[in-house]
């Protein structure tokens, strides 16, 4: 188990040297005949891997910019808060547990000040995300009147 927001010390930046992006995954680095590929983003990972295309641009940049950054908040506001950091802690590895010792705090208050932002902040994200969940159902066909699904 990985503890969230350690791959920050270890990895400040873009290792491309664009700078870090605002929608951004951790990058894969892929060295072979023809010189060295980042793969720098979900669907390039895919790809890479063989286990599936890119969807329609359109669902692909809903998913990239509007999902997956109004999760995040989400997400890590609920564990910053949580009572079970302690078990969060206790699963990680000894280095992990050994660097959460010594920069946890930090780490913590990084992550909510540039992630969870504030309440606000989560409460917008979890609009943007039912609205995101509207379209991406009418995309994929899923928003048919029930007595449809018989």
């Amino acid at each position: 188990t990985a503890l969230p927001g350690l791959h920050a010390l270890l990895l400040p930046g873009n290792p491309t040297g664009e700078g870090r992006a605002k929608y951004s995954v951790p990058y894969v680095r892929i060295d072979g005949p023809d010189g060295t590929r980042w793969l720098s983003n979900s669907w390039d990972i895919l790809e890479f891997c063989g286990l599936g295309d890119s969807p329609d641009p359109e669902i692909k940049k809903l998913l990239n910019e509007v999902v997956s950054v109004a999760v995040r908040p989400i997400v890590y506001e609920h564990l910053l808060e949580s009572k079970q950091v302690g078990d969060i802690v206790a699963q990680a590895s000894l280095v992990q547990r050994v660097l959460f010792f010594f920069m946890g705090k930090k780490v913590w208050g990084v992550m909510r000040k540039t992630v969870v932002k504030s309440d606000e902040y989560v409460a917008k994200n979890k609009e943007r995300l039912e609205e995101a969940r509207v379209t991406l159902e009418e995309h994929l066909g899923l928003n048919r009147p029930e007595e449809e699904w018989d």
